[in-house]
Parts: C-alpha cells; sequence; structure tokens
C-alpha cells in the first residue's frame, strides 16, 4: 500500500556484460537479458522512476519517469579551511574518485609523468585493491603523485579551488555504463573552477563540449600532448572555466533538487 519510487542511477542489465566475476560470457547475457525483462516488469508497478542521465531515464515507459542528474551542492565549495598538509601542497592536476582499473588511473599517473606542464598529480579516494595500488606505485610517474587517501568532499572541493590546475576523468569507454553516464566528477571539477580533461566518449562530447579537453584515455601520449597543450594556453583555460562556472549556476543540485521534490509531492 505504500507509494515506491526505484532510483535506477545505473542501467544494471548493461553492466551484468562487465562482471569479471560471472564465469562466461553467455552467461552474462543470459543474466543480463533476464534482469532487463524483470527491472521493467516491476517498475510498471511502481509510483515512479528516477535516473542520472537521459539514456537511463529512456529507458523506462513510465508516466512518473523523470531525469535527476547528479549535480553537485554549491554550498559545499564555499565553507571548508584546509589542513596544513592540504594548504602546502604544491598546485596540479586532481582526481578525486574510485581509484580503480577502469578508471586508468595508471594512464593518468603516466601522462603527469611525462608532462612539461604538470609537477604534480593529486590523486584522492581508495584504491580498489592493494595489487592495483603496487601496480600505480612501481610506474615512473609515480614520483610526481601526491596520495592524499580518503577526504571529505568539502575538503576536496576547497582544495581543487585552490590548489587544482586541471582536472582528470580518463573513464574507460568500454564500459556500457561509462557510455551513457553522466559523471558528477565533471560537474564537481567545474564549480571548482578547473579545466576537465576527460575520455572522448560521445555522450560526454555532447554534453561537455567546449567545457573538456577529449582524450582517448589508454593514449598516454596524447593525454600528456593534450594537457601540455591546454596549460601552455592561458585564455583557452580561461574561455572553459568561465563556460564551466555559468553552466554551473544552473546544473547545480539546489535547482535540480526542484524537480525530485515536486515528483514526491506530485505522488
Amino acid at each position: 500500500g505504500k507509494k515506491v519510487v526505484y532510483d535506477a542511477h545505473e542501467n544494471t542489465a548493461a553492466s551484468i556484460y562487465d562482471k569479471e566475476w560471472i564465469p562466461t560470457q553467455f552467461l552474462r547475457t543470459a543474466i543480463s537479458n533476464w534482469f532487463e525483462r524483470y527491472e521493467q516488469k516491476v517498475v510498471r508497478q511502481l509510483s515512479g522512476v528516477v535516473s542520472v542521465a537521459v539514456p537511463l531515464v529512456d529507458r523506462f515507459d513510465h508516466p512518473n519517469r523523470c531525469l535527476i542528474r547528479n549535480l553537485p551542492v554549491l554550498e559545499a565549495f564555499e565553507s571548508t579551511d584546509l589542513g596544513d598538509d592540504l594548504s602546502n601542497a604544491k598546485p596540479g592536476a586532481i582526481y578525486a574518485g574510485g581509484l580503480t582499473r577502469i578508471r586508468n588511473i595508471k594512464e593518468m599517473i603516466q601522462a603527469v609523468g611525462k608532462s612539461e606542464r604538470l609537477d604534480v598529480l593529486h590523486l584522492f579516494g581508495s584504491w580498489e585493491s592493494e595489487v592495483y595500488r603496487k601496480e600505480c606505485e612501481q610506474l615512473p610517474g609515480w614520483n610526481k603523485v601526491e596520495y592524499w587517501g580518503f577526504r571529505k568532499a568539502e575538503e576536496v572541493y576547497r582544495f581543487s579551488q585552490e590548489k587544482g590546475l586541471l582536472g582528470f576523468i580518463l573513464f574507460n569507454p568500454k564500459i556500457k555504463n561509462h557510455k551513457i553516464a553522466l559523471p558528477n566528477k565533471a560537474f564537481e571539477y567545474m564549480a571548482a573552477g578547473l579545466p576537465i580533461v576527460m575520455s572522448g566518449i560521445p555522450y560526454w562530447q555532447e554534453n561537455f563540449g567546449g567545457i573538456a579537453k577529449f582524450v582517448d584515455p589508454f593514449n598516454t601520449a596524447e593525454i600528456r600532448e593534450s594537457v601540455d597543450a591546454l596549460l601552455a594556453n592561458a585564455q583557452e583555460v580561461q574561455r572553459m572555466t568561465k563556460q564551466g562556472a555559468e553552466t554551473i549556476q544552473e546544473l547545480n543540485w539546489e535547482s535540480e533538487s526542484v524537480k525530485l521534490k515536486d515528483l514526491y509531492l506530485s505522488l
């Protein structure tokens, strides 16, 4: 007898194709197809469905479907002072999030290691495994890495504003969910006033054109060249950050949350 709203944050059916712990592709396909049918059947019985990107919302034929993007809370960029360790850091590139293989952290480190314009790569977040962490620590570019561990979001935002030269988002474009996601990191970097270097995923190019520089996330030479060319062009950096700042005044949680409240009130 309750009203239920489904937060379809990801395309779970598509993500099953990338679950390596499911032993064969045949089994992944079978489970994915079953889940797709099951999910659609259940959603028809619910009161509403929300998701974070247009392709994800459009999967559902439901009268109360709603796009609720994962956008930053602008107030979180205004209130935090940096501790002594962070305030003494050198300016550099920023990556904050899961330190995982599918986020191409190794390629990021290798590109910065050869960059002529970047002295440091600041990493925030948790490692997917000790194995992957050790692989990264053994790279020649690791001498430029400052690893800060897992910090509060407000600390990372303030640090990005004060110490960031650019923000990286080098997600693996072969992962199905990456192809149709709008990474909240991009909006956070915009709010922090950073230009962005990100994977050349078509959906990302459609949504972040003019705000980001797009690269092949597996090509460390291309990443390095794009970074150095961007940082050598102060006018381009200024244009990108200005466009990002204007965009984030419209695309933020303060405005986006109104749609979610309206959905709840309508139910």
